[in-house]
């Protein structure tokens, strides 16, 4: 459900209001933004990543060689994908944050229509690069970063956790890939008949003491 000040709408509501007010142009509000956004924050992202990563390491391994299992553990990649999300935020939040703006552009349309198709209105918002020459002549250049703080404190662990579950997943594909070259698909099952002669009779001698106990002490039974 969606809140609006008239009221709840539902997801489909909302879709309805705007095909009939705005028309198929009207769903895509904000979408160029958003494409002008991405393709740098993920160039920046990824870019920074490889060189905050690097940096790191020789940072607090200078005497490592490279390739070395040290050098491998997720947790330069939880630093180094934290840094990047964070640069990548700093660097195209003014466009986030003309998305943004542009996407809940609808809730006052400006006064300024024409009709776009029966029954329709078609709103003239300003553009992309013109919101933000408002905004920073308006708001000033600290006006395009309203609201970075919240960002900042969320994507630092969103973008950490990325990259060191990334690199957790490849180290353990790399090891069972060398474990499967080595000893075959039965080396993932090695050991696996002892420990099933160890844990057979402990789970059976543990839920026998159970069952005896509560029968000891009076208590119902819910099975």
């Amino acid at each position: 459900m969606l809140t609006t000040r008239g009221g709840q709408l539902t997801v489909q509501g909302v879709l309805q209001y705007i095909w009939q007010h705005e028309g198929f142009a009207g769903l895509f509000k904000g979408n160029t933004a958003s494409v002008l956004r991405i393709v740098p924050y993920a160039a920046i992202h990824f870019g920074l990543y490889e060189y905050y990563r690097r940096a790191i390491v020789q940072l607090a391994l200078p005497h490592s060689k490279p390739g070395s299992k040290e050098q491998g553990i997720p947790l330069w990649d939880l630093l180094a994908g934290s840094a990047s999300g964070a640069s990548a935020v700093l660097a195209t939040y003014p466009l986030d944050l003309v998305r943004t703006r542009l996407a809940y552009a609808t809730e006052t349309p400006p006064p300024a229509t024409q009709q776009s198709g029966p029954g329709r209105l078609r709103h003239r918002h300003p553009g992309i690069f013109s919101l933000l020459a408002t905004t920073a002549k308006d708001e000033g250049l600290l006006g395009l970063y309203r609201g970075v703080l919240p960002t900042l404190l969320g994507i630092l662990p969103y973008a950490g956790l990325k990259f060191y579950v990334y690199q957790a997943l490849k180290n353990h594909y790399r090891a069972t890939s060398s474990l499967v070259a080595d000893g075959g698909v039965r080396a993932l099952f090695r050991g696996l008949s002892i420990n099933y002669m160890k844990v057979v009779p402990s789970t059976a001698i543990g839920f026998t003491v159970y069952d005896a106990l509560k029968s000891y002490l009076g208590l119902t039974s819910s099975l």
